[in-house]
């Protein structure tokens, strides 16, 4: 496990096919590039909008009429020839990753996560169960958090598991005594990028103990290990600029110490053609 991130064979989730379609799920692009630097394309007339997010430079097909290409560059500081460097900041532009690909991963977690992982080995009273979809939107939409949000997620669920069922997993932590659930997460695996990322998650916090989503995100890295996955993607980390509300997540994300993956830099083009060649 290198400490240098991304390391040079890193794969962002983006150039998977099939999460790039669950997770803009309102089918109003289409998917456009080669392998490895995929993006969408918004057609609307004469104009096209292309967002990329990928290492390489995108190869950018001939269109008539005027068009706008975002770049999310992983690495790059300086522009190649014909883009230009956004001006402003992309808030959504930090996101966190655990190397699992060696199996003492969890010994870089803070104190409090690895005491509470140990202690699910001694514990009595709970249990983890898979939940089908039914279950585990219903449950959401009862003790999610935040109403866009789970309405957002539940159609990247939906679509997610219209594409691939095999690639979706929702996890339960259950009582033994009763069976209720009292904690929820739903992941997407993503064979083409090596990850695995969290998509989103539920608890009951009145009844819940408190070490509840670690024991469900551990028994995931742990699962998609033995898949042959190489990063838990815990999606995106507080910037200055984004709600409040995400600081919390945040904070408890902090505690597995993650690689944190940021873009540099946002390029963009606009190019015009009268002809389609």
């Amino acid at each position: 496990m290198s400490d240098i991130f991304p390391p040079k064979d890193f794969v962002h989730l983006y150039q998977d096919r099939d999460f790039l379609r669950a997770l803009f799920p309102n089918d109003l692009y289409t998917i456009v590039g080669d392998d490895g630097a995929i993006g969408r394309a918004y057609t609307f007339g004469p104009l096209q909008i292309e967002y990329y997010t990928t290492d390489r430079e995108p190869n950018i097909l001939p269109f008539r009429g005027m068009r706008i290409i975002f770049w999310n560059s992983i690495t790059h500081t300086i522009p190649p020839y014909g883009w230009n460097v956004l001006p402003f900041k992309n808030i959504l532009a930090s996101y966190a990753y655990i190397d699992i690909s060696d199996s003492n991963y969890w010994q870089r977690w803070s104190e409090t996560f690895r005491r509470q992982r140990r202690l699910w080995d001694t514990q009595k009273e709970y249990e983890i169960h898979m939940l089908d979809e039914a279950t585990y939107t219903s449950l959401y939409q009862q003790y999610g958090i935040s109403s866009y949000c789970i309405y957002m997620t539940t159609k990247v669920l939906r679509k997610a598991l219209a594409l691939d069922t095999s690639n979706v997993r929702m996890y339960g932590l259950a009582r033994k005594s009763d069976g209720v659930i009292v904690t929820g997460v739903a992941t997407i695996n993503s064979m083409t990028s090596e990850q695995s990322y969290y998509l989103s998650s539920f608890t009951r916090k009145d009844i819940a103990p408190s070490a509840s989503g670690l024991w469900l995100l551990s028994s995931w890295m742990e699962e998609i290990r033995q898949c042959g996955l190489r990063y838990a993607n815990l999606g995106v980390m507080w910037s200055e600029g984004m709600s409040t509300s995400w600081k919390g997540f945040s904070a408890f994300k902090a505690k597995f110490k993650p690689s944190i993956l940021t873009f540099p830099k946002q390029f963009y083009k606009i190019t015009f053609s009268l002809r389609k060649k």
